[in-house]
């Protein structure tokens, strides 16, 4: 709840900024700076970090502009996202007991994201402050991994019947491996601040609509495919993200 309410607060702001922004009507220099080009990282997960939180989805990139207009430019973004999720509820718990030993299980699952960003934005330039509105078509790579893992500990009477890792039944590994391609478009939009003509910080938030389809499968017993993965058309909310910019 407390994070639902933190979106709606931000996107009110987002949203009285941009209104704000709209109405103004001090008048702009129409001219082309010298620099044409741009830089940015995304830094939302060290930012996240040092305010003491922890990104549920990592996600990192770098996004290089170039201006064709003094309102318009083209950009390219790469990015990466990274989910690793280690299932607690089902992490240690007890599978299979005997008077001597005790089987645990284990699950995580590993999700990587890799894609491409190719778009167009549009702002009010010469200005210390404005409103960023942008597109882009995406196309990107997505790597599924769930791991289930087994573990046998026994009552080791060497050490007073403490359990411990059995020497008997090894530990054992089962994995479901899946990969999609997808495709899509983005709309973004956001804040800018210009704190000088090189360095601008901006906040943006950018919704996705995606198509993902599977290319390839891997498992260790296939009678693991239970439910054979398929195509879907998905709306992707995103979250606010925070983007350090270098202009040369």
């Amino acid at each position: 709840m407390k994070t639902l309410r933190a979106h709606v607060l931000i996107g009110a702001i987002f949203f009285s900024t941009a209104a704000v922004a709209q109405y103004d009507n001090e008048p702009v220099e129409m001219k082309m700076p010298e620099e044409r080009f741009e830089l940015g990282v995304n830094i939302s997960p060290a930012a996240l970090l040092l305010m003491g939180g922890l990104p549920i989805h990592t996600r990192t990139g770098i996004y290089a502009k170039w201006m064709v207009k003094p309102y318009k430019q083209y950009r390219l973004g790469l990015n990466y996202e990274i989910e690793d999720r280690f299932d607690r509820e089902l992490n240690e718990a007890p599978t299979l007991w005997t008077d001597s030993t005790i089987t645990l299980l284990y699950n995580s699952r590993n999700n990587y994201r890799y894609d491409v960003h190719l778009g167009i934005e549009f702002f009010k330039p010469n200005v210390a402050f404005t409103m960023v509105y942008g597109f882009d078509a995406i196309v990107g790579f997505n790597h599924i991994e769930n791991h289930t893992y087994t573990k046998e500990l026994y009552e080791d009477p060497e050490y007073d019947f403490q359990l411990v890792p059995s020497p008997f039944n090894p530990e054992t590994e089962d994995f479901a491996i899946v990969d999609y391609m997808y495709f899509g478009l983005d709309f973004s939009f956001g804040p800018k601040f210009n704190f000088s003509k090189n360095i601008n910080i901006m906040l943006q938030w950018s919704p996705e609509l995606l198509y993902e389809r599977p290319i390839s499968e891997s498992y260790s017993d296939i009678t693991q495919r239970t439910v054979p993965p398929r195509s879907d058309l998905y709306f992707n909310m995103r979250g606010f993200e925070a983007y350090l910019q270098f202009r040369f």
